[in-house]
């Protein structure tokens, strides 16, 4: 359950943040979310203050932090994945990691590959969301 981050992730969460990072399971596709700790908590803030209530709060709030877990990095960059959350994403031996602007996400090297080709496939419709958002 022991991983090592990849040097440049380890490099920028050292550079940045402590130790902690919150481990849970991710919402869109099988995979694990990794926020540190500061982020995690800007999250808290931001689902707190998305105007979100009643059953589509709890729901969220159940998704999110029903499975959350504190995990301390190492001075060798490696977390522990707690069982529970390495079963819910399949995680086996090898794994991959991928930067996503405030936190990071730990997939099965398989799991990541289908989920490219999806990306790959629906890559038109991104590209509009991209001219939208940037241009």
């Amino acid at each position: 359950g022991r991983v090592a981050m990849p040097a440049k992730m380890r490099d920028v969460l050292r550079a940045n943040y402590g130790p902690t990072l919150m481990v849970t399971r991710g919402l869109l596709g099988s995979c694990l979310w990794v926020f540190p700790l500061e982020e995690w908590g800007a999250l808290k803030d931001r689902i707190a203050d998305s105007g979100v209530s009643g059953a589509r709060l709890i729901r969220l709030k159940r998704l999110l932090y029903a499975s959350a877990e504190a995990c301390e990095m190492d001075k060798s960059g490696r977390i522990l994945i707690p069982d529970n959350l390495s079963e819910q994403a399949g995680l086996e031996k090898e794994v991959m990691f991928v930067g996503m602007d405030g936190h990071i996400e730990v997939w099965k090297p398989e799991a990541w590959a289908a989920e490219e080709e999806q990306l790959n496939e629906g890559e038109a419709v991104l590209l509009e969301i991209v001219e939208d958002i940037v241009f």
